[in-house]
């Protein structure tokens, strides 16, 4: 019993996703964030010793180095290896330029006594003079792409140097992210932005899919209590949906919260020094919400941002210039552009002009394959009973449902019939054991893969078992194809 006993580390660890660099992440972190010295240390190591395995920090959180305590005593303790657990700080606003990255890395690793990040983030796309103590007009730089790239490009330089694993941004919209891709060398493996109920940023969450970019989230709460918070404001934890959804699980509104953008595919990053609180969105990983909850959960969505960004910009510049609201709006995603493309069929429907084929592509790399591929902006997938892979691809679609990068009547799912099943008997079987493996209610298209017949059951081809072309038994096949439609 006791070695059957799953851990709630191992539970979370359950929950990770793969960047670009190969490496996973998990997919719950422990948020740093207004948690003050002589409080954070305690908070790391009730979390550690719940089984998070990922702390998120920053050199502007003014924490660093009693973390960084911590993390030694539950190394030295066997609480934790240092390569069991992720972590990650942030480039703060006044160190942005290109000779200014590394020593503020350096800074952040001696106070966090660590050799290496595993990740670390632009803070913010807006700088700040260097030194900036107390905000002013002259202080507040703002954003410009051209020094943003020779930021990037000294973020680069630390991944040479083995200082962090990888790089990313945080609050970087898609217009900000085009610009900074222009000149990149290294795609941000991570980009850290608000994301809440009632602000679930779905179209900036499908361009960093398409570029292979983790969508990684702070306030999943709504951070209620952040600074300059108005009574008026709505608050998600306060949702009748949110609450029913709660106890239909028996869990809290914050873990429903939570849930939803694990169910999504994200990086959650809740904060809290609240020892039962910290334990409490830990079990969040084992929440599971279904298709119901999902889309109310996802209904929620009022485009509410409650972090504005101003604080750090000049009087003059709006929220809508901040955030670019009107250049992303117009941003034509991937999906979009290949939606462009499309051939219309005799049935009236039309079927996505390039699709992924997905023959010689083995079990274990599908699966991979087909995800990236629908992040990409792909809505055609092309299978195959013969090619061996239909249950992996299965369940990668209902992943990528489930985690809303498409839903099911947005993606166009070819299959095809073996030659080993053109007996008119054998026609529905076969398309029932796709529609099985694909884990779907139906398929877009069923193509007869080949007119040339083989005998029920070959496996190994023999003279006897190749029946080949014969026009009458093709006819009757069809016939049981045209059963599918009916």
């Amino acid at each position: 019993a006791d070695a059957s006993f799953v851990l709630p580390s191992q539970k979370a660890a359950a929950w990770s996703v793969k960047m670009n660099t190969g490496v996973t992440i998990p997919a719950i972190g422990l948020g740093t964030w207004q948690s003050n010295p002589g409080e954070v240390g305690a908070a790391v190591e009730v979390a550690l010793k719940a089984g998070y395995r990922h702390i998120d920090c920053a050199h502007i959180y003014g924490n660093e180095a009693e973390i960084g305590e911590t993390l030694q005593k539950c190394f030295r303790e066997g609480v934790v290896k240092r390569d069991e657990v992720f972590i990650t700080s942030k480039l703060w606003n006044t160190d942005h330029g290109s000779e200014d990255v590394e020593p503020a890395c350096k800074l952040t690793l001696k106070n966090l006594q660590l050799e290496y990040l595993d990740l670390y983030l632009v803070h913010s796309p807006s700088s700040l003079a260097k030194g900036t103590l107390q905000l002013t007009e002259e202080s507040k730089l703002g954003y410009d792409p051209a020094r943003m790239a020779e930021t990037w490009k000294a973020m680069e330089g630390l991944v040479e140097k083995g200082l962090v694993k990888a790089i990313g941004i945080s609050n970087f919209t898609i217009t900000k992210t085009e610009n900074l891709l222009k000149t990149a060398k290294i795609v941000p493996a991570v980009n850290q932005v608000e994301c809440h109920p009632y602000f679930q940023q779905s179209k900036l969450k499908a361009y960093c899919d398409s570029k292979g970019i983790i969508f990684e989230v702070y306030a999943p709460l709504g951070s209620p209590s952040r600074f300059r918070k108005q009574d008026s404001d709505p608050d998600p934890l306060e949702d009748p949906v949110i609450k029913e959804i709660s106890i239909k699980h028996n869990a809290t509104a914050g873990q429903i919260c939570i849930a939803y953008q694990l169910h999504r595919g994200l990086v959650v990053i809740p904060k809290s020094v609240n020892p039962d609180r910290i334990r409490e969105n830990l079990k969040a990983t084992e929440v599971k919400l279904d298709a119901e909850d999902l889309q109310r959960v996802k209904a929620l969505d009022k485009n509410l941002r409650f972090f504005s960004g101003t604080f750090f910009v000049k009087t003059s510049a709006t929220t809508e210039e901040i955030w670019d609201v009107a250049a992303d709006a117009s941003f034509v995603l991937p999906s979009q552009k290949a939606a462009a493309w499309s051939v219309k069929m005799n049935t009236g429907v039309t079927i996505p002009a390039i699709g992924l084929g997905t023959w010689q592509s083995n079990p274990g790399e599908v699966g991979a394959a087909v995800e990236v591929a629908l992040k990409a902006g792909y809505r055609h997938i092309d299978c195959a009973h013969i090619y061996g892979n239909e249950a992996e691809i299965g369940e990668t679609l209902q992943k990528c449902f489930r985690e809303g990068v498409v839903k099911r009547d947005e993606v166009f799912i070819t299959s095809k019939l073996w030659n080993t099943d053109h007996g008119s008997e054998d026609v529905e079987p076969a398309c029932k054991l796709t529609l099985k493996n694909l884990q779907l209610e139906y398929l877009d298209l069923y193509l007869v893969h080949s007119p040339s017949s083989l005998a029920k059951g070959t496996l190994q081809l023999t003279e006897e078992s190749k029946l080949g072309y014969d026009p009458a038994r093709m006819a009757e096949t069809w016939k049981a194809m045209e059963g599918l439609v009916e």
